[in-house]
């Protein structure tokens, strides 16, 4: 087993010299790119850019380009919190609640909307569309953890089987 390992260690070495030689050979000359250090304005930081949200230069429509911005002031009804997971979508995120039915969720939820400003509709029995000067909000309540893994994802595994998920998605 240990002369497997010292021959993987020299193939190794010998690999990372060839592409060593090849880099240098290419650039000519043996300039390092790990010198120069990019400053990054705080306007353009990842932190920035989360709450900023996409880039969009459209001077005659004066949309929201992130959650934060469209709910700003929001009070969060029945104990809903944001689910944290890996993805991190400004215009689409993911709140959960348990211990409270799905219909005291989506009344307290269209009351705060309503509260904000939005115009109210029902879609379906578990959509509603919410409209406010250029901000079009689509928030999707699923009823029960199973249904919202099927149409959501795997991403709830760490939520408790009574949790009541809510989707809002800027459209």
């Amino acid at each position: 087993m240990r002369d497997v390992l010292v021959l993987l260690f020299w193939c190794w070495c010998a690999v990372s010299v060839v592409i060593l030689i090849r880099r240098v050979l290419r650039r000519g000359g043996a300039k390092s790119d790990s010198s120069v250090v990019a400053e990054v304005a705080p306007q353009d930081s990842f932190e920035a850019r989360l709450v900023r949200g996409p880039d969009v230069d459209t001077p005659d429509t004066p949309r929201v380009a992130t959650l934060a911005e469209a709910l700003e002031g929001i009070s969060l009804p029945v104990g809903l919190v944001p689910v944290v997971n890996e993805r991190v979508d400004p215009r689409n995120m993911l709140f959960s609640t348990s211990g409270h039915p799905p219909e005291a969720v989506g009344t307290g939820l269209a009351d705060e909307v309503e509260r904000l400003g939005f115009r109210i509709q029902p879609v379906d029995d578990e959509t509603i569309q919410a409209v406010k000067e250029g901000t079009d909000l689509e928030i999707r309540i699923h009823p029960d953890i199973e249904r919202a893994r099927m149409r959501v994802g795997a991403s709830l595994a760490t939520l408790p089987e009574s949790s009541v998920v809510v989707q809002m998605r800027l459209r």
